[in-house]
């Protein structure tokens, strides 16, 4: 800025003394004409650069030759001979002319700028919008102007494509074209032609495309065995600026037409639980028709879903503190999802509805929900209402104590589902027909005592409860790696109004427990600064060991069989938290006395300025001094290893084994390793290996995936999912990708064995990579209908 006035002000000088009295006028006029103006010129960009000025009578000319740069309000202007006349604004650029704003960029032999109103006219300019980049003979654009304008640009005869080449091997040719900058990101073409190399292989009349890839158009062309040739299509558009409209109309050749509208909220777009409504109707040709060997019986032709996740904030919390939570589901059969949505139904196959309004703050939570069956073909407890009460963790008033509880009452009840009922009220009919499995699969004892329970249940059943938690704990550190803290709580349920199906039963009952129990750890370290290797990613090495133990001990009488019971352990090879906080299945919590013993080891390394965990190791088993669920002195012995000594390799393994041989005597491994041999292959192998569990079937599952790209155009991909229990090949995936320049092709087949059914599937995608809407490798399943 001092270079451009002491540029102005010599000139000035060199100027004034030929001018008479009125040009000396009119010359200290021009001054104030050039800081109005909001030039700034870089005087040291080129100091062999010529600035020149001739004022004048009724206008003002500035020159700048010898090439230069000229900013104005965030335009940079650069160019090899510049003229601008300060009556009118504009900027005459000449000879490579290159214009930066913001995401622009233009480049051209000659252009216009006029710094009054933001317009640029050029002809023969280069430009481009990421990814977009188009050149033309003429063109014309209006740039913001601290917030004056809207940006645009438009233009006549334009060329446009991606392919960042000097011959591109695509190109969109248009008549008039209209291109908008974020945020509304957008281009507008008329009368387009489109051309692969010199061939023109489509004309539209017109074509709009945003370049968000939510966007616009999308297509996914596809074969699978229970869908058909099958099209899947898209069309995303924005709703003002809040939210974001999909349509969707799908093809099917065994399932016929369906379609369906989504809403996502661009309040919550980086959370996916939150801010979507999704509406889908299919009308199926074939309802019979199942990816797995289940029979099916009273499936309509008329198959929908209408999901809703959505949070409001009361308008008055100006913290957020109140809101309401909604989470509905309601589809037209327990398989549609299984159908239409297979990697929905793989995640979540009974989705709840529920209503939720919560209060927050730093000290804990009040809430007030509602949950409810919207699917009765589905089995699930109902919640009308729960009121729960959770405090946080936090010093008990001024005293070295901490205090955390939790309260709740509610009215809970679980019907049977329409198809357990409709089993029943048939007199039991064919057991093949209800549960898609033959009955000589099924342990006779098992099988009656299953039924008993169901008809005692025909009714459903229902209570209402009132649970409270409340613990102190007392944390204490000693300054040499040694932690305790001892802590003592106890938990009261009462039940009442109890209605089981059977009157004979009392209708209420209640039990105390009283919880205490200590956990500690020691932490010791020592570095090795002299530990080197390159080839293992080693750079020093720093040793973290910690023993810890958590013993916790539960004293009370245990429920009835007679309660009913909704929050309920479900089966697991984990152990049971015994934290009395953390143990959520209230109806099925019994004492216990029980010692956790572990040991955690921690190798570390610097790398890239940082700490990275190298190797990580917990070791870590139970003793039960009194077992809450069967018999057991020991728990299996749990070891849970992370090793990660280089970016091309990870290795994880999960696995518990037995160490006493009265005990528990199942074993389970889960493993996987990532391996890059080179920067172009990839494999990933895991491993399930369950053995002898009294719940889970036993199972050695094998993973197999691979990718390598064979050269800079070709790419091959493949999966297999392999059960070595019973020698099944459950999965097959083939991909093989193709580079295109701009594009990427690419072509998957997929073979299923569902122990029963087989499935084939087949898909092809072609896509922008500068608008990609496909992953490499190439994933075509479990979900074809992934979007």
């Amino acid at each position: 800025m001092l270079l451009r006035c002491l540029a102005l002000t010599l000139a000035c000088a060199l100027l004034l003394p030929r001018m008479s009295a009125q040009t000396f006028d009119s010359g200290m006029d021009f001054l104030t004409k050039i800081e109005e103006s909001g030039l700034e010129f870089d005087t040291g960009f080129n100091p062999d650069a010529q600035l020149s000025i001739e004022p004048g009578l009724t206008d003002t000319v500035i020159t700048y030759t010898g090439g230069g740069h000229v900013t104005h309000q965030g335009v940079d202007l650069y160019f090899d001979n510049m003229r601008a006349t300060l009556s009118t604004g504009d900027v005459f650029l000449d000879g490579n002319v290159r214009i930066y704003r913001n995401e622009l960029v233009f480049k051209g032999d000659s252009a216009i700028y006029n710094y009054n109103d933001g317009k640029l006219t050029a002809n023969t300019l280069r430009s481009g919008i990421d990814p977009i980049l188009f050149s033309t003979r003429e063109f014309r654009t209006q740039l913001d102007i601290e917030g004056r304008t809207a940006e645009f640009l438009e233009s006549d005869e334009a060329f446009v494509t991606t392919h960042d080449y000097e011959v591109p091997n695509y190109r969109l040719q248009a008549s008039r074209i209209k291109i908008f900058p974020p945020p509304e990101n957008r281009v507008e073409m008329h009368d387009v032609k489109v051309f692969i190399g010199n061939r023109q292989v489509f004309w539209f009349p017109y074509l709009a495309k945003s370049l968000d890839e939510e966007l616009g158009w999308y297509f996914r062309p596809g074969f699978n065995s229970s869908w058909g040739a099958y099209l899947l299509s898209e069309y995303g558009i924005k709703w003002e600026d809040h939210t974001l409209v999909k349509y969707q109309m799908d093809v099917r050749s065994r399932r016929g037409l369906a379609g369906g509208v989504e809403l996502h909220s661009q309040r919550f777009k980086e959370n996916e639980n939150f801010g979507r409504m999704k509406v889908y109707y299919a009308n199926d040709l074939d309802p019979s028709i199942s990816r797995s060997a289940r029979k099916r019986r009273d499936v309509n032709e008329d198959r929908f879903r209408f999901s809703l996740q959505h949070r409001i904030y009361a308008p008055y919390a100006e913290d957020q503190s109140w809101y309401l939570d909604i989470d509905i589901n309601h589809l037209s059969d327990e398989f549609v999802y299984e159908d239409f949505f297979p990697d929905e139904f793989k995640i979540d196959p009974n989705p709840e509805n529920l209503i939720n309004i919560v209060k927050t703050d730093p000290r804990g939570t009040l809430s007030v929900s509602g949950r409810f069956n919207a699917n009765p073909f589905f089995r699930s407890d109902e919640r009308l209402p729960e009121i729960a009460l959770d405090i946080t963790r936090q010093p008990f008033f001024d005293t070295p104590l901490f205090y955390e509880g939790s309260t709740t009452i509610g009215a809970y009840r679980e019907p049977l589902s329409t198809l357990e009922r409709k089993f029943l009220e048939g007199g039991r009919g064919s057991f093949e027909e209800f549960f898609g499995v033959s009955q000589s699969t099924v342990d006779p004892a098992e099988l009656n005592t299953l039924l008993d329970d169901l008809q005692a249940q025909v009714d459903g059943y229902s209570f209402k409860r009132f649970d409270t938690f409340h613990q102190l704990s007392y944390p204490l550190n000693t300054g040499r790696g040694l932690s305790l803290i001892p802590r003592v709580g106890f938990r009261h349920t009462s039940y009442f109004d109890i209605d089981s199906g059977n009157p004979n039963i009392d209708s209420s009952e209640s039990r105390t427990l009283l919880h205490a129990g200590i956990e500690g750890s020691l932490k010791l370290s020592r570095v090795y600064p002299d530990v080197r290797s390159q080839r293992w990613g080693l750079n020093e090495l720093r040793h973290i060991i910690q023993p810890y133990f958590n013993y916790s001990f539960l004293a009370g009488n245990d429920l009835s069989g007679d309660v009913p019971r909704i929050d309920r352990l479900t089966p697991s090879t984990r152990l049971r938290p015994i934290d009395l906080s953390k143990f959520t299945a209230v109806d099925d919590m019994n004492p216990w006395n029980i010692v956790r013993l572990g040991v955690r080891n921690v190798l570390q390394t610097k790398r890239d300025g940082r700490t990275h965990n190298w190797l990580q190791l917990n070791t870590y088993v139970d003793t039960f001094l009194e077992d809450p669920e069967a018999s057991r002195t020991h728990s299996n012995l749990f070891n849970e290893l992370f090793w990660h000594p280089l970016p091309w390799l990870k290795l994880e393994m999960d696995s518990q084994f037995p160490i006493f041989a009265d005990d528990e005597d199942f074993i389970e491994v889960n493993s996987r390793v990532r391996y890059m041999p080179t920067d172009n292959t990839e494999f990933i192998v895991s491993h399930r290996f369950l053995n002898d569990h009294p719940f889970f079937g036993d199972s050695n599952l094998l993973n197999f995936r691979f990718y390598t790209r064979l050269n800079e155009n070709w790419g091959l991909g493949l999966y297999h999912r392999y059960e070595l229990d019973d020698n099944t090949l459950e999965v097959q995936q083939y991909s093989i990708h193709r580079d295109l320049g701009s594009w990427t092709a690419a072509l998957g087949a997929l073979a299923r064995d569902n122990r029963g059914e087989r499935e084939y599937g087949i898909v092809f995608a072609l896509s922008l990579k500068d608008l990609p809407r496909i992953r490499l490798p190439l994933s075509i399943d479990p979900d074809p209908a992934g979007r």
